[in-house]
């Protein structure tokens, strides 16, 4: 079983949802959609992205309004769903989602400290799936929307998937979709070959 996942940080689900993000899940159809700084709470959440067609829906939406957030669209319904990573500093916020598919963990997280984040992640041996396959030259994921960099293509790769060790070899493909529009950053996906007889759990990161 091959599965698309697709991470996007939207900077603000409402913003991006005015801007045709619907039409854009449909057309696309990932099995699993991650998204990042919706900043949102609960009850701002529009109704229609919490019934998707062949979607089910979770949102992580801080209490504080404007300020991180995280959603999870998902075709297969997890074995379960916990909004919490049990690590200081993060829940408070609402930045993660942990879905369990059985054959692998899903975290669903916002770092605010992006860099450092992904660094610690690869320090504890997890893989960053982009590198197997490309090398870092003018490969974005955001640009500086005032500037028009991304005209220019003058950006940052800041947005990732990462795996754990042994995943590596399930990863078919990593690509970034820039061009799709309608925020600074773009999303990032990875194709992964699923072996439902494997008794080794996975780790799936953004």
């Amino acid at each position: 079983m091959i599965l698309r996942l697709l991470s996007w940080n939207v900077n603000g689900l409402r913003a991006i949802y005015k801007k045709g993000f619907v039409d854009w899940l449909r057309g696309d159809m990932p099995d699993v959609l991650c998204l990042q700084e919706t900043k949102v709470t609960a009850d701002q959440v529009p109704s229609e992205l919490k019934s998707i067609p062949g979607y089910f829906s979770y949102f992580g939406s801080g209490e504080r309004k404007g300020r991180d957030g995280v959603a999870l669209f998902s075709k297969t319904e997890p074995l379960s769903v916990k909004y919490t990573l049990g690590m200081d500093g993060f829940d408070d916020e609402h930045r993660a989602i942990v879905a369990d598919y059985g054959e692998f963990l899903l975290f669903v997280v916002y770092f605010p400290n992006g860099k450092a984040s992904q660094e610690r992640l690869v320090e504890k041996g997890f893989v960053d799936t982009f590198r197997i396959f490309h090398a870092e030259g003018e490969n974005y994921s955001w640009w500086d929307l005032k500037t028009r960099a991304r005209e220019r293509n003058v950006g940052w790769r800041i947005d990732y998937f990462f795996v754990s060790e042994n995943l590596r070899e399930a990863v078919s493909s990593a690509f970034i979709l820039r061009d799709v529009t309608g925020a600074d950053h773009c999303p990032v996906g990875i194709e992964l070959e699923i072996d439902s007889s494997s008794k080794e759990k996975g780790f799936i990161s953004n």
